[in-house]
């Protein structure tokens, strides 16, 4: 069943610890996470329809299977 973003959902402990982490530390952060020269890009995308990915030449995607189409693209 796909799902509703505005919707509430209840989270564990573990997963509430995990998330207040980052509330905390983002800010500080004085380092960037994300390097200026990755040494290899893939690029992918899915739409309720289907999916896709790129990576240097090559390229692959399709459309989802009846089952697959009934999960959240993310």
């Amino acid at each position: 069943m796909k799902s509703d973003c505005d919707s509430w959902m209840n989270v564990s402990q573990g997963i509430q610890n995990e998330l207040q982490w980052w509330i905390d530390n983002l800010g500080h952060q004085k380092r960037i996470i994300i390097h200026a020269n990755p040494s290899l890009v893939i690029t992918c995308d899915a739409s309720n329809d289907g999916w896709g990915a790129v990576c240097e030449q090559n390229e692959i995607g399709g459309r989802w299977r009846n089952l697959e189409s009934q999960n959240h693209i993310n």
